[in-house]
């Protein structure tokens, strides 16, 4: 009777333990699998979150070229005060391309920091978004503007001035490290582009641009001279990248 006993203790200690070992193995490799799913989920929120970025990217494009279509040049990176001090940006400018009820919020006549036109900062905020910037009313997509750039505080240009054609010459860039309020007239210079860029502070797989067709590319790590020529509308040489 003992020795019966003794078995079916025995019994119960075998079974416990290989329903310890099965357990283990089975979190083993629920973590493991976990371990190997998480790079993937990781990549596919990654590439969801630049494909937003593309989309909102182009429809900034579709709005400067409907702006063209009506004023026949692009907007100015910024329309000044009687003082000369900056009043109106570009991304104000293409507001009514790209929200409606813009007319009865946004006061183009009086400067962006204005306390009525923060009100309307705010309500238009999601039209220049990010998913990649978490500050409200905050955007990365800034013109780049020079003397000879596509957009510019020099005067109004138009597909006229872009003789190296739309498709080698950029409008705006994604800068996600420097975001700015989408109201203010705040945008970056060809030569802070070109710091930044070789200074590595922007993604690791490059930098996301619109070009003057409208079109958003992916200018990888390593072109610095080919992006220097692509923020030039006329410079007349060939853009050393197939991209």
């Amino acid at each position: 009777m003992t020795e019966m006993r003794a078995r079916r203790g025995s019994g119960k200690t075998v079974v416990i333990v290989i329903l310890a070992v099965v357990g283990a193995m089975f979190l083993m490799c629920a973590g493991l699998g976990v371990a190997i799913l998480l790079p993937a989920v990781q990549q596919a929120r990654v590439a969801a979150q630049r494909q937003v970025s593309i989309n909102k990217m182009k429809q900034i494009g579709l709005a400067l070229h409907n702006y063209h279509d009506t004023y026949l040049s692009f907007p100015p990176a910024f329309i000044p005060d009687e003082n000369g001090q900056p009043r109106t940006s570009w991304r104000a400018s293409i507001l009514p391309f790209m929200v409606e009820g813009y007319a009865d919020e946004y006061d183009y006549n009086t400067a962006w920091d204005d306390p009525g036109n923060q009100v309307a900062a705010t309500t238009f905020r999601d039209a220049f978004a990010s998913p990649h910037v978490t500050q409200e009313g905050y955007t990365p997509y800034v013109a780049v503007v020079g003397p000879r750039t596509a957009i510019n505080a020099q005067g109004r240009t138009g597909f006229r001035d872009v003789i190296d054609g739309t498709s080698n010459t950029i409008f705006i860039i994604e800068d996600v490290n420097h975001p700015v309020k989408w109201s203010s007239p705040n945008d970056i210079s060809p030569d802070e582009v070109l710091q930044r860029y070789q200074q590595g502070d922007f993604p690791e797989s490059g930098i996301l641009v619109l070009m003057a067709d409208g079109a958003v590319r992916l200018v990888p790590p390593g072109q610095a001279k080919a992006l220097e020529l692509l923020m030039d509308r006329a410079d007349g040489q060939p853009i050393p990248i197939d991209f």
